[in-house]
């Protein structure tokens, strides 16, 4: 049986990180993570993206990329 691909956007992130974390204590035999982050794949770029996607054939994505700046973007982008 193939293992099932999925991919993780945001792996860098503060939620990205934990998710990557979690998925590491609990091993499953069934799945295959890829962490990905901005140095992989510019998800801003669709064309790379999609080229990128097509290229791993994932099947299914956990989409986590968030553009963060801390507490003074936080607070002026409520």
């Amino acid at each position: 049986m193939r293992k099932k691909k999925i991919v993780v956007t945001g792996s860098s992130g503060v939620l990205g990180s934990s998710f990557k974390k979690k998925a590491f204590l609990r091993k499953n035999k069934n799945y295959k993570f890829i962490f990905l982050n901005s140095k992989n794949v510019d998800l801003r770029s669709q064309k790379k993206t999609l080229l990128y996607f097509k290229k791993i054939n994932p099947d299914f994505i956990i989409h986590l990329a968030a553009v963060s700046g801390g507490i003074g973007l936080s607070s002026q982008y409520q």
